[in-house]
């Protein structure tokens, strides 16, 4: 009963006080009507002037004229807050008598971005706000009060809380709602900023560590060098497995030595027998004075060493053309032989880190004198 009596009081209150301030704004306006302000005639002869020099005010300007030009816009500011002051206060009479919707169509225009009747000001933009946040509550649409609290706090998260005694209880606890999302909101955005700079961070982490391994990578390449040898077909139509080491199969290059050389051999082995054999028939039955040979053991002899010469012959020869013939095939123009390293030019060459070469004086006493020199690492 004591609450209730006392919001009646407040009400009575701030109704006469709404009707005096109602009524000196008519009066002072009654006023304003009968004897024009002194600046109001100023400002009209001075606009008369200002017309009547033009071309003399275009053609020279002192630093006084910019001054004093300087002056009257600070002035302009100045009554422009007033003014806007003002007209805040004349909304707010309709709070005050309870005319919510003529409140709320006022401030609208007042208070809306892009609107080009905003307040200049920033305090009474954010208390204008408040004013149609509490007239659009009071008419129940609670959206709308919502979305007028929350443009005031997107302008200033660190709002302070309304007035208790001036503005009711039911926009205070939407006030702290909305409040209470906006904070939620930014926390998730300075959550979500967070991972992303931590992402950002990996990410340049991670392509400076390939930008350096690919930098390793082109030293390791451009300080090394490929021995190639060049294939010959000549090389490759010589015996003894020639061509096949020159292509690089070395087994296949040992098969065919070994067997040109055992055939070879063989081949000339079985004509040394031959030519010792005739050398002995000579000497025994037609030059004479030689042991007399045993027919049957001479022609044995000679037969076996003829059918070896020619076995090992044709086996030569079916070797080597064998070993020829492959070597064509299979004939490598480039055989790579491996790689060496060649030392890069000064410019070339990867930075040296500075701690690694580094050259320190030395000096000390020793038993009867001391030292003096330069110590480094290179």
């Amino acid at each position: 009963m004591r609450s209730k009596n006392r919001y009646l009081s407040r009400a009575r209150w701030s109704v006469g006080g709404s009707y005096l301030l109602l009524t000196s704004l008519a009066f002072a306006q009654s006023q304003k009507a009968q004897n024009p302000s002194p600046s109001t005639s100023s400002v009209k002869s001075a606009a008369a002037m200002k017309g009547a020099n033009h071309d003399q005010e275009e053609t020279s300007s002192s630093p006084g004229q910019k001054e004093n030009e300087s002056q009257n816009s600070s002035k302009t500011d100045e009554l422009l807050a007033l003014s806007e002051a003002a007209n805040l206060d004349r909304i707010r009479g309709f709070y005050t008598l309870g005319e919510y919707q003529a409140c709320s169509e006022a401030l609208t225009p007042l208070v809306s971005e892009g609107s080009p009747q905003i307040f200049a000001d920033p305090d009474l933009l954010e208390r204008g706000r408040l004013y149609l946040a509490t007239c659009l509550l009071l008419q129940s649409k609670r959206e709308s009060a919502r979305r007028a609290l929350r443009a005031a706090l997107d302008a200033d998260p660190l709002m302070a809380r309304p007035d208790d005694l001036t503005f009711p209880p039911p926009l205070i606890r939407l006030f702290s709602e909305v409040r209470k999302e906006v904070e939620e909101q930014i926390s998730k955005k300075e959550e979500d900023e967070l991972v992303r700079l931590r992402l950002e961070q990996e990410r340049a982490k991670r392509l400076e560590e390939e930008r350096r391994r690919r930098e390793v990578r082109l030293y390791e390449l451009a300080s090394q060098e490929t021995v190639v040898a060049e294939g010959s077909r000549w090389i490759a139509a010589l015996p003894f497995g020639a061509g096949q080491f020159q292509n690089g199969h070395q087994g296949w290059g040992f098969f065919f030595l070994t067997a040109e050389v055992v055939t070879g051999s063989t081949a000339l082995a079985s004509t040394i027998i031959l030519a010792d054999l005739n050398q002995q028939y000579i000497d025994s039955e037609i030059v004479g004075g030689g042991p007399p040979l045993n027919a049957n053991e001479f022609n044995r002899k000679k037969k076996a060493a003829l059918t070896t010469l020619t076995v090992a012959t044709w086996t030569w020869i079916g070797v080597t053309l064998a070993g020829i013939a492959d070597a064509q095939i299979r004939f490598l123009p480039e055989r790579h032989l491996g790689a060496r390293t060649r030392p890069l030019p000064k410019d070339l060459q990867p930075p040296k880190d500075p701690e690694e070469s580094r050259v320190e004086p030395l000096a000390g006493w020793l038993p009867g004198g001391g030292f003096v020199g330069l110590r480094g690492a290179f």
